[in-house]
């Protein structure tokens, strides 16, 4: 009985020590966030102010200033506001520059639990715009309590990929 405990034991230090070997040969996965060298990039909000009653619905647009005037593939812009005086309702992107809309109406990338805003869009084609203003989409805004907010771009986790990052 003592032996089988033994044989046992020995067969499972040799799987562990298999599976230890397995995990220090194989090669490891590392995904490296990278951004496109844009030069200045700058994103506007039409109309630059509004002024909206409780339950008052207004849209957005937001506009990309590329001034390289290289192609755009991906944008992710963040956004803070108060949650308390306005809600964001909806995000639409321009279809004919960003046809894959990531936000849509998903509550937590609209920011009603945090604030912040995530407009993200994509086009995986190959027609990508390459003008020196862009229209990324459109979003709603909505009031919900008397008040002033205002709709801040966060320039540090905002970011604009253009075609072919990676330069393979």
């Amino acid at each position: 009985m003592e032996r089988n405990n033994l044989l046992k034991m020995f067969i499972l230090f040799l799987i562990t020590l298999v599976l230890a070997l397995i995990t220090i040969v194989m090669p490891t996965r590392r995904v490296i966030k990278q951004r496109a060298a844009f030069g200045a990039v700058g994103i506007t909000l039409e109309p630059a102010t509004a002024s909206l009653a409780v339950n008052e619905e207004k849209p957005i647009q937001v506009r990309l200033t590329n001034q390289s005037g290289k192609k755009v593939s991906f944008v992710d812009i963040r956004m803070n506001f108060d949650k308390n005086i306005l809600d964001v309702i909806e995000f639409t992107p321009n279809n004919e520059a960003f046809p894959i809309n990531l936000t849509g109406t998903d509550t937590a990338l609209l920011g009603r639990s945090d604030g912040q805003v995530k407009l993200q869009a994509a086009n995986s084609g190959t027609a990508l715009k390459s003008d020196t203003s862009i229209l990324v989409g459109t979003f709603k805004i909505k009031g919900k309590s008397a008040g002033s907010s205002a709709m801040a771009v966060v320039d540090g986790a905002s970011q604009v990929v253009g075609e072919n990052p990676t330069g393979t």
